[in-house]
């Protein structure tokens, strides 16, 4: 890999940790939220999961991971 491949490699792993960071930190949450509110928070933290694997895999494909 090229040095600017590395570097985007390297930047789009830290936001996808940042996202799941963030996720995490929401999903503690849980415990004082009503059945409603958790609904929408599982959403919510499966949306921002979903970015974050995207990242990921954009990721991979950029660094010649299977």
């Amino acid at each position: 890999m090229d040095a600017d491949t590395i570097r985007l490699v390297r930047e789009l792993c830290a936001r996808a940790g940042m996202i799941m960071e963030d996720a995490s930190a929401t999903a503690v949450l849980t415990g004082k939220l009503d059945d409603g509110a958790v609904r929408l928070l599982v959403a919510q933290v499966s949306d921002e999961l979903s970015k974050a694997s995207t990242l990921v895999a954009a990721a991979k494909m950029l660094a010649g991971t299977p």
